[in-house]
């Protein structure tokens, strides 16, 4: 599993470190470059080493800020996997108040994507260096996040064109990237409706086309949510990028 924030008296890391007393083989991609936690994640894996987890630490060049975990069982001859994929941390305290989403699932082709994801934070192999390393399912920074974005969201404003139904709702922390508000831009000025939850920096200024509102309530709303008309057929992703 990867940990990018934890509690400063973590269950999950309990849990973990208990796995691997039991002879699990446990190994946990801690981050750390998070912000206002490198001291209390470095305590962590500290203690998990001690404890028999396999500590893998940050790649350089790159933060590790999704929040996934893999687990594998042996059945006979073959392998059971089932996947979390979450857009908050793994972390008692903040779970709380954070409005968060999480997909459990044993989905083949999101199991084997996600092992492909631990496989490359492991070995650092980079994108495209081999063919294996292809994603379909799972969105990946560096490997296919920005290009596959830059489709839907084209292929959106070609619907519009064809006089079809276009529509986009995003909910972000942030929306600063000046190539995704150029593409937003464009999308409605082809007449895609763009719908867009932003909780914190918002650089886009809204135009035709274009709404912006804000959330501020009882509980912080941290999820990174992108929706894609897609002719009807909806395409839904869960993400941890902030803009």
């Amino acid at each position: 599993m990867t940990l990018y924030r934890v509690a400063s008296t973590s269950r999950i890391v309990h849990a973990l470190m208990s796995a691997a007393k039991n002879g699990k083989k446990v190994t946990v991609m801690v981050e750390l470059k998070a912000r206002f936690d490198e001291a209390n994640n470095l305590r962590w894996a500290k203690r998990m080493k001690a404890a028999g987890v396999r500590i893998l630490y940050s790649i350089p060049g790159l933060k590790v800020h999704a929040k996934v975990a893999l687990v594998k069982r042996k059945r006979g001859f073959t392998w059971d996997h089932t996947a979390l994929l979450a857009t908050g941390n793994f972390n008692e305290s903040t779970a709380r108040f954070y409005a968060d989403h999480v997909l459990l699932t044993r989905h083949e082709a999101i199991t084997q994507e996600l092992e492909l994801l631990f496989i490359y934070m492991q070995t650092g192999i980079q994108p495209g260096k081999f063919n294996f390393m292809h994603f379909e399912h799972l969105l990946v920074a560096q490997f296919n996040l920005v290009d596959q974005f830059k489709t839907l969201i084209r292929s959106e404003a070609e619907n519009a064109r064809n006089g079809k139904p276009a529509r986009i709702t995003i909910k972000l922390n942030n929306l600063q990237e000046k190539s995704m508000i150029a593409e937003l831009y464009a999308a409605a000025d082809a007449g895609v409706e763009i719908d867009l939850i932003i909780r914190s920096i918002c650089c886009l200024v809204p135009r035709k086309g274009i709404r912006v509102c804000r959330i501020v309530d009882r509980y912080l709303e941290h999820a990174r949510v992108f929706i894609f008309h897609n002719g009807g057929n909806e395409v839904i992703y869960l993400a941890r990028p902030t803009g």
